[in-house]
């Protein structure tokens, strides 16, 4: 006889689809986001990044776009931490935390700030944030409605 099928293992963590919408804060703002958990980190499509000083520490200043208006929003947020560009080492990719909402899962996610503009989706998701609270059913996409 032909081996019975096995119910996929049963989890307490959320199963997320391979495609989400994301809610980031600040600034309240949802995107579409793919979920990869073959990257360790996650990045977001940030235009016109600029570093300055406020207190001593490094900030960034950013542009998101917003999806549903197509305007531009500007983002201000501490830098967390910064990485020189291989190839070009008076160039930095800044990283910034903000808080992260995919499919009721929410936590502060590291994310670098660069240009997506060639990729499918404006925010990509890396194991990092799924550590722990979530995984990917990459079958599925938007589990959980807007």
């Amino acid at each position: 006889p032909a081996p019975a099928k096995r119910a996929p293992p049963q989890t307490a963590l959320a199963v997320l689809g391979e495609i989400e919408h994301v809610r980031i804060e600040p600034p309240g703002l949802q995107f579409t986001a793919r979920l990869d958990t073959g990257m360790a980190g996650s990045s977001l499509h940030a235009l016109d990044v600029r570093a300055f000083e406020r207190d001593g520490k490094t900030w960034v200043k950013f542009q998101l776009v917003d999806a549903r208006t197509g305007k531009n929003v500007e983002v201000s947020r501490p830098v967390v931490r910064s990485i020189a560009l291989k190839g070009a080492p008076d160039s930095r990719r800044y990283i910034v935390s903000l808080k992260t909402t995919i499919a009721g899962v929410a936590q502060f996610t590291e994310f670098a700030l660069t240009d997506r503009s060639s990729s499918s989706y404006p925010v990509l998701i890396g194991r990092n944030f799924l550590r722990d609270q979530a995984v990917v059913d990459v079958g599925r996409r938007y589990t959980r409605p807007e």
